[in-house]
């Protein structure tokens, strides 16, 4: 089902790249959970791909993911799993176990691309390579981007969950070819390594060759599979947990049950640790997931937020994908002006602290997290609430720890008071002020980058999708009330 092609074909192309997907490959070095931070070969590996693909003639336009939309029962999960990996791969390095120790830290996790985001960011913005922000899905926008009749990607460089929302090709993967070279430059001989693009090529795969190899099945069915298998949209069928399996299997199991997943979740066999309740609620949850794809909400060309066939679309759609937010919020949101994590708790209600790579075991930073952070999360909801309908500012927040599955604390943001928007009402920082004062204070790119961020949209309004197509014209309405400022 992989088909490989020289990389030549794309040339001159326009690629939407998935920013998750692209960036689990760059990210994976074996002390990352050790050391902490951002690999350290991260932006020196990206620099240099994205300079090969402009050798060879690649666009790269990226998206990102924007709010929480898929359906997740267990969300401290991986974090706990990570965070006691690295404990363990610690107590061994402590044992005079080095080699073991470096393995146990390269399978105890890496960077999540949430953490590694804003990084990637402002490494594009300084390199001008354009990317959007997504309200939610990226994978639903990069769709929205080539099913267009403009086309303003020409291919997709992602993961094959794509295929759930009916694109037919995706490039999996890049296969950069590289040849030692000796740099005699300045007397000083070097070997490095350079690029061949005659020798380099990618992979991609076929909705209609899976399908032709899974036994010509219809693709309705090809979808359940893959929302069966486990995807970002919903967790696997309960009773794949801790068992291996394919496609291939769950397009079987599928078919046994008359190729229904009602009739699948109603008639699968049950026990203790798995009992009928269970398959019930995750019935409810592949509705809910399905419909989210269905309709999923993507920011059109004209910077509409919209749901896809929203003529049919249910009325509780928020309940599948999730809170709407204002336009100029949501376009804020796709330069990259504002992170999606606090507009996350807003929008879902909820605050979850998931567990460090070390572990957060000691009660000092336990504390931390619990007590002395806890004013700086509010003020930040607040001061965002009062900007935007009136549901939210009386809207209840609730807030889980790792370390605590078991409580949980609420406050209500309009018990706020007194509210911090009084205290910043009469701010007015001229631009070229907080300019020079950011260059006097030894500030550079990537710092600078919202705010450059915030004085180019002022002066020049964006037209969407950012950068794909220069031809067009139209412009975000919502950004009227900016360009009056």
């Amino acid at each position: 089902m992989v088909k490989s092609m020289p990389i030549s074909t794309l040339r001159d192309s326009v690629i939407g790249v998935d920013a998750a997907y692209y960036l689990e490959g760059p990210a994976k070095e074996p002390l990352v959970s050790a050391l902490g931070g951002s690999p350290l070969a991260l932006e020196t590996s990206i620099v240099r791909e994205l300079k090969d693909w402009e050798a060879v003639g690649i666009r790269p336009h990226f998206v990102f993911d924007g709010l929480d939309d898929g359906i997740n029962d267990n969300p401290f999960g991986p974090s706990v799993v990570s965070a006691r990996s690295n404990a363990t791969a610690f107590e061994t390095y402590d044992s005079d176990e080095a080699e073991q120790a470096i393995e146990l830290f390269r399978t105890s996790g890496t960077p999540t691309p949430t953490a590694l985001s804003s990084f990637l960011k402002k490494l594009l913005h300084n390199h001008g390579i354009p990317f959007t922000v997504a309200p939610y899905s990226a994978l639903a926008q990069l769709a929205y981007f080539e099913k267009h009749p403009s086309h303003f990607v020409d291919a997709i460089y992602g993961s094959s969950e794509l295929f759930l929302y009916g694109v037919d090709k995706i490039i999996t993967k890049f296969k950069l070819s590289y040849q030692p070279f000796i740099d005699s430059k300045l007397g000083n001989a070097r070997q490095i390594s350079q690029f061949v693009p005659e020798q380099s090529e990618f992979q991609r795969i076929d909705r209609r060759a899976c399908l032709e190899e899974l036994g010509r099945i219809p693709s309705g069915l090809f979808i359940d599979a893959l929302l069966l298998a486990g995807s970002k949209a919903l967790g696997q069928f309960p009773a794949f947990k801790g068992k291996s399996y394919t496609i291939r299997d769950v397009v079987h199991l599928l078919a046994s049950y008359g190729r229904s997943v009602v009739n699948l979740c109603n008639q699968y066999p049950e026990d203790e640790q798995v009992p009928r309740a269970t398959y019930l609620n995750y019935l409810d949850q592949f509705k809910r997931a399905l419909t989210g794809i269905r309709h999923h909400v993507v920011i059109t060309v004209e910077g509409d937020i919209e749901a896809l066939d929203k003529e049919i679309a249910p009325s509780d759609l928020h309940y599948c994908v999730g809170q709407r937010l204002p336009e100029e919020l949501n376009m804020y949101l796709s330069r990259g002006l504002v992170q999606p994590r606090v507009l996350n708790w807003l929008a879902s209600g909820t605050i979850l602290m998931l567990a460090p790579y070390e572990g957060g075991d000691s009660q000092v930073y336990q504390n931390l997290i619990q007590v002395q952070l806890e004013p700086i999360k509010k003020q930040a909801l607040s001061l965002l609430a009062d900007s935007v309908h009136r549901y939210y500012q009386r809207k209840e927040i609730t807030t889980k720890y790792w370390f605590d599955l078991t409580s949980e604390t609420k406050f209500n943001i309009k018990d706020l008071l007194p509210s911090p928007k009084s205290s910043i009402s009469a701010w007015n920082v001229q631009e070229d002020a907080l300019l020079d004062r950011l260059h006097a204070m030894g500030v550079r790119p990537p710092g600078m980058y919202d705010v450059q961020s915030l004085t180019i949209i002022a002066r020049d309004p964006p037209t969407f999708p950012l950068a794909v197509c220069p031809s067009q014209s139209e412009v975000c309405g919502t950004l009227g009330s900016l360009e009056q400022r």
